[in-house]
């Protein structure tokens, strides 16, 4: 153990020295910051467990918010006035058109938004609502007609208010809805509302058709005088230029036309003609009995002269034979033979005389047609230009009449619209709905205890941040145990000494039961920094470190009133809360018993050499923990034991804490208490009055040394 030199005295003030880098290994270091230095320097995060403990604490306070929100939201849902909504669907038709539009517009096969909001606007138009109120006499009705000021201007705010549309997404299809006080109501209003939307389109569209209708009338009485004044033109510049049409034709035009036809056919006969004439002039000139086969010598005088030859040629061959050439058959069917060549000669004459006649005749009627065609096309040439005018106020007629016929047909359609086709039909018309919109009571009851649940408990936490700024951190609300195992308010601790208040093994079910927690480990400090028992120790070791001196090393006996109190534990847990606050601390085993500090430490230490109270000392390097370092020196050594290697050198150590032996055991009586330790931290148990006989007895067992004490809750 380490020993001071002097007599019986206070913790002496110290400041803080360096420790190593802090890490991981060994000890599982917590992602919280250290705590503050001294009493109440600073605010720690609240964890489950402390909220859970508030709650408790604070049931009370959460049960009246909640049943007063609670009691509210019923009377608001029991209360307020009913209301029951009533829909109705509309189909909105996107071919219906209220004025004429140009032919071969079709209806489109695209979805148009913009036309169904627009209906949606119409629908909760001024127009519609008034045929509304007009039609159920909505200003009797003192659910629309209340408020000061026009009655008209009232109920059509309250049916604008009652009244809701909308659409389903991408549909053709819009929903009036309608909220009052009554279901029949609603339903009547809502349908009321389709009559007059369908009926204000009809009227609008009939509106239109004949405003518009009236407009083209005059207009296609203009239309039709500026007509009959460009045909009268066309007729007078007619005679004037003494230009004539038969069946819509010039007759200048219908003379070319023939005269051209003519002469193609004057110059196909006179072609026939002279191809006639050649072939029978060939015919003569060869001497060769007539072809009948050519075309211009198919004639049935030809043809008989060639068939009797023919005979004649045959009995003239069987009488050479037979006969002789001297006989006098034989010279008789001779001449027969000259007289038929004669006549067929003449034949030949006679039709080569005609053909060269039908040729003279074609060529002098080509001719003439020739001469007439040349005169025309003179004359034509000097007409041109009259009919260039002429074309030009045809064709102005023309415009006119185009744009007559298109105002005929759009009055047409005109006379189509202003049948009674209406712009959408009702799909679904509205019934009185069998319950109420308006209030949901389940859904106001739900919403105003969770709302009040909220407020409960923030205000359970205002209350506790306020109790513990009066009490400067502490919970005044905290219990302080007594024998009869109900809690007690906490007493003020003896003045000028270290007082902590740990919090109770168990805790109470939502029933008050007790329910075993799960036990406090050496390293609760690191593992569950958020819990009460880590704040606790955390704001003890803050208040240690602001009682002591600086300069030398602090030494503090941790002692308990009874064997088998979980000193180790607690020893070990203020070590680490010290090491988390940048303190260098020295852990001592003053009792050597197998459940000591050494049981509940990291195996890996290496041996170091640190100083205390300036004189150097080789102990045991804990794994880092925070900002500070931890050392360890086992039972019953003063120092470790030296080898040949040189050691590493720590800093100086600020605090030495003794896990010592139990109040009233001879261990401790063998023990100069004032001598070892700079102070005295007694362990209480459960139960134990804090400011009374035991305080008293604590003082005077130690004397000056007695430095606070630890109170475990039960």
């Amino acid at each position: 153990m380490v020993r001071q030199a002097g007599g019986s005295r206070r913790p002496r003030r110290l400041s803080a020295q360096a420790g190593t880098t802090p890490s991981a290994a060994g000890w599982p270091v917590s992602a919280y910051p250290p705590a503050p230095l001294g009493p109440g320097g600073g605010d720690t995060p609240v964890g489950i467990v402390e909220f859970g403990a508030i709650l408790r604490r604070r049931w009370r306070s959460i049960l009246v918010v909640t049943l007063g929100f609670t009691m509210l939201g019923a009377a608001f849902a029991f209360l307020s006035k009913p209301e029951f909504t009533a829909s109705t669907m509309i189909f909105v038709d996107p071919r219906n058109r209220a004025s004429f539009q140009i032919e071969g517009t079709g209806t489109g096969g695209f979805f148009d938004p913009n036309l169904v909001d627009s209906q949606i606007v119409v629908i909760e138009s001024d127009t519609v609502l008034q045929r509304v109120i007009a039609a159920e006499k909505l200003g009797e009705d003192a659910e629309f007609a209340k408020g000061p000021g026009d009655a008209q201007a009232n109920v059509l705010r309250h049916l604008k208010e009652a009244v809701k549309v909308k659409r389903p997404d991408r549909t053709y299809v819009v929903e009036v809805q309608v909220k009052t006080g009554s279901g029949e109501k609603s339903a009547r209003i809502a349908n009321a509302i389709a009559a007059a939307y369908l009926s204000d389109g009809r009227d609008t569209k009939n509106e239109t058709a004949q405003r518009e209708g009236n407009w083209l009338d005059t207009h296609l009485k203009n239309l039709l005088d500026r007509l009959k004044e460009a045909e009268a033109r066309v007729e007078a510049y007619k005679v004037e230029n003494k230009i004539l049409g038969v069946e819509g034709r010039l007759v200048g035009e219908q003379q070319l036309s023939e005269l051209n036809r003519g002469i193609v056919e004057a110059q196909r006969r006179a072609s026939e003609a002279r191809a006639v004439l050649d072939q029978v002039e060939l015919t003569r000139r060869s001497g060769r009995p007539a072809d009948t086969s050519v075309e211009a010598l198919r004639s049935g005088v030809i043809e008989r002269l060639r068939t009797q030859l023919t005979e004649v040629l045959r009995l003239e061959a069987n009488a050479r034979t037979t006969l002789g050439p001297q006989h006098p058959a034989y010279r008789e069917i001779r001449e027969q033979i000259v007289e038929t060549r004669r006549q067929i000669n003449e034949e030949l004459s006679r039709i080569a005389e005609g053909a060269s006649s039908a040729y003279q005749v074609a060529q002098a009627n080509l001719a003439s047609l020739e001469k007439q065609l040349d005169q025309l096309k003179r004359e034509a040439t000097g007409t041109n230009q009259t009919l260039l005018r002429l074309r030009e106020l045809e064709r102005a007629v023309e415009a006119q009449k185009a744009v007559y016929e298109k105002f005929l047909r759009d009055k047409e359609q005109i006379a189509r619209l202003t049948v009674d086709t209406p712009a959408g039909r009702v799909i679904a018309p509205a019934i009185p709905p069998e319950r109420r919109s308006f209030p949901n009571r389940p859904l106001i009851l739900l919403l105003s205890f969770a709302v009040g649940l909220f407020f409960g408990v923030a205000w359970a936490l205002l209350l506790e941040t306020l109790a513990q700024a009066r009490t400067g951190g502490r919970n005044p609300a905290a219990p302080t145990p007594v024998s009869g195992g109900w809690p007690a308010l906490a007493r003020p601790a003896p003045p000028e000494s270290l007082h902590a208040r740990l919090p109770s093994g168990s805790k109470r079910s939502l029933f008050g039961r007790k329910q075993a927690s799960a036990p406090i480990s050496a390293n609760a400090v690191l593992t569950r920094p958020d819990c009460e028992y880590a704040r606790e120790i955390r704001r003890f070791a803050g208040d240690l470190v602001a009682s002591l001196d600086t300069g030398t090393t602090s030494t503090f006996l941790i002692t308990g009133v009874k064997p088998g109190e979980s000193q180790p534990v607690l020893t070990v847990n203020l070590a680490l809360a010290l090491a988390q606050m940048g303190m260098n601390v020295l852990l001592i085993d003053g009792t050597g018993r197998p459940g000591g500090v050494k049981a509940h430490l990291p195996a890996v230490r290496s041996p170091v050499q640190i100083d205390v109270n300036g004189q150097p000392s080789l102990v045991e390097a804990l794994p880092p923990a925070g900002v500070g370092s931890l050392f360890f020196l086992p039972y019953g050594r003063v120092g470790l034991h030296r080898t040949g290697t040189r050691l590493p050198k720590r800093g100086a150590c600020a605090i030495v804490l003794i896990d010592g032996p139990a109040i009233g055991t001879p261990d401790l009586e063998r023990i100069d208490v004032e001598q070892v330790a700079d102070g005295v931290i007694a362990v209480l148990p459960a139960g134990s009055d804090p400011a009374g006989t035991m305080a008293r007895a604590l003082s005077r067992r130690f004397g000056s040394a007695f430095a606070g004490f630890i109170e475990q809750a039960a």
